[in-house]
């Protein structure tokens, strides 16, 4: 059978499958069929064929699979938009629909065929003009993927069960069947550090160390009193110090100093060489959300100092317990007290930087949240958001 403009498909019967699997002959399995009252189990149906998409055939007329977009800014997209284009979806080109006269904009793509392969990318920040949600409404025939970097409100449940409508991105688990829980710090490992030849986070000998000069560092410009007042805390095991704006709540602390770094936040991800000096990193997120987990960790893991972290528990879905440090704002003593152990017991220490795994679960984990290609975790996470999109029937071929 063949769909016009699409390729050739080849479809194998539900019984020529069975009859390859058992290696018997049509008649031998007929025959077994008929005389064993036992075999009579519902026949399944047959896989649906995939659809060939042939990638060489692309004109005017009939473009590559198509991503559209009304912009790609925004909190956290300038990870999140390359590792979609290069990644997740190699086969598309990306459209920013931008009309100047919307009249004339909707004539010209309302003739134009959409195919339910296309995707209309809406980062949760960045609005259309009303001329596109119109032709979305009436024209557009492919998926709609939300998607946010950051911690954002997710649309309601209610938009996500109309047809073609999914969500990526950091919503609590099992938040709705057509939605994947993606972290912030997922999209930042994969751009900033694994594209540029950086994954040590993927194997435990490769572990990354401190050089051990100095106790602790604290670089934030975003001040948040429970990270200042965390900070001050700190500063009474040891000298610490602060790599921005935020210097903590105790004014002229003989224990606390600034440092200079160098780091804008133009070059965020340089926090990288800064936090090698340290034993400790201070890395807490500004709040307490569910899926709100970002890059802060990481960077003190690429680093090789200890994390001191506050977030969200399912931290540990990622991270394992005994390689970092949880900080607790309302009752901080259990840490402190762990943190001055270490410090004081270089044994100790090393022992925790060293023995213990940064994954949670290993491979399990590399699979389900950081395998955005093949060549990591087999493509696990690519193959979920590709079957999510529905791009699992298609096959793009060139």
């Amino acid at each position: 059978m063949q769909l016009a403009g699409m390729g050739q498909i080849s479809i194998q019967s539900t019984q020529e499958k069975l009859v390859e699997m058992l290696g018997v002959s049509d008649d031998q399995n007929t025959t077994k069929t008929n005389n064993d009252s036992n075999s009579h189990m519902p026949e399944k149906d047959p896989p649906k064929p995939l659809i060939v998409i042939d990638l060489n055939t692309t004109s005017e007329e009939n473009p590559p699979p198509t991503i559209f977009h009304c912009g790609l800014q925004g909190n956290g997209m300038s990870e999140v938009a390359p590792t979609m284009a290069v990644a997740l979806l190699p086969e598309y080109q990306f459209q920013e629909l931008k009309p100047k006269r919307p009249g004339q904009w909707l004539q010209e793509y309302d003739h134009k065929p959409m195919r339910p392969y296309d995707i209309f990318l809406s980062p949760l920040s960045i609005a259309c003009v009303g001329s596109v949600e119109r032709w979305l409404q009436r024209t557009f025939a492919g998926q709609i993927v939300y998607i946010t970097g950051e911690s954002s409100t997710p649309p309601s449940r209610h938009s996500l069960d109309r047809n073609h409508m999914v969500y990526l991105g950091p919503v609590p688990e099992n938040y709705h069947p057509k939605a994947i829980r993606l972290y912030y710090l997922q999209w930042v490992w994969w751009q900033l550090f694994y594209k540029q030849g950086h994954d040590e986070l993927l194997h435990r000998h490769l572990k990354p160390q401190n050089t051990g000069k100095q106790f602790l560092i604290y670089a934030a410009n975003n001040c948040v009193p429970f990270r200042d007042q965390a900070f001050a805390e700190l500063a009474s095991i040891a000298p610490v110090h602060h790599g921005g704006r935020c210097r903590g709540t105790v004014s002229l602390h003989p224990n606390v100093s600034a440092v200079q770094t160098n780091v804008r936040l133009s070059n965020w991800w340089d926090n990288v060489r800064v936090y090698r000096d340290y034993r400790f990193c201070l890395v807490m997120e500004h709040s307490m959300q569910e899926g709100y987990v970002t890059e802060k960790i990481l960077m003190a893991f690429q680093a090789g100092c200890i994390p001191i972290y506050y977030g969200p528990p399912t931290i540990t879905d990622l991270f394992h317990q005994d390689s970092f440090i949880m900080y607790d704002i309302d009752n901080p003593q259990s840490a402190l007290t762990k943190i001055r152990l270490l410090n004081e017991n270089q044994t100790a220490y090393q022992e925790m930087l060293l023995q213990s795994p940064i994954l949670a679960q290993g491979n399990a984990t590399i699979e389900k949240y950081f395998s955005f290609s093949e060549s990591v975790g087999g493509g696990m996470l690519k193959k979920r958001i590709r079957s999510l999109i529905g791009l699992d029937q298609y096959k793009f071929v060139q």
